[in-house]
């Protein structure tokens, strides 16, 4: 085996146990991520519908990464963004932000509102999958 993956491997092993919520209005969208965190033997995930039921949730529990769409009824993400900005900073608490939502303004708003990255949908799986390795790797 190369060397190139035995540290991805090491790397693997360091965030398999990390907590992640996934916060999106499209139950399709919620099992697309479920899965493709799952390839990569990330399993403690939790979903929720929208922004204010994953405020809720987030609250109740200890979580290392958050995945959120844009677009939801109740409280947005960006909304949610803002929220958990405002008791955690991006050093402590990654946020991605995985939209349709994709003019640069928006994205600038995201951005400014305190998330750490940002994917449009739809999405390759693999993009996801690094973004997540990289941001919860550099905690681990």
């Amino acid at each position: 085996m190369s060397q190139k993956s035995d540290l991805e491997k090491r790397l693997l092993n360091k965030i398999r146990d990390k907590h992640i919520l996934v916060i999106d209005d499209a139950g399709s969208s919620r099992d697309i991520i479920r899965s493709t965190l799952s390839e990569i033997e990330l399993c403690n995930v939790k979903v929720s519908h929208n922004g204010l039921d994953g405020l809720e949730l987030f609250n109740s529990d200890k979580f290392d990464l958050v995945i959120t769409d844009w677009d939801m009824p109740l409280m947005s993400g960006l909304e949610f963004v803002m929220e958990v900005r405002a008791k955690y900073d991006k050093k402590i608490l990654p946020i991605i932000m995985l939209t349709a939502n994709t003019q640069a303004d928006m994205i600038k708003q995201a951005i400014a509102a305190g998330v750490n990255d940002y994917i449009g949908k739809p999405f390759q799986p693999s993009n996801l999958q690094l973004k997540v390795i990289k941001l919860l790797g550099s905690r681990a």
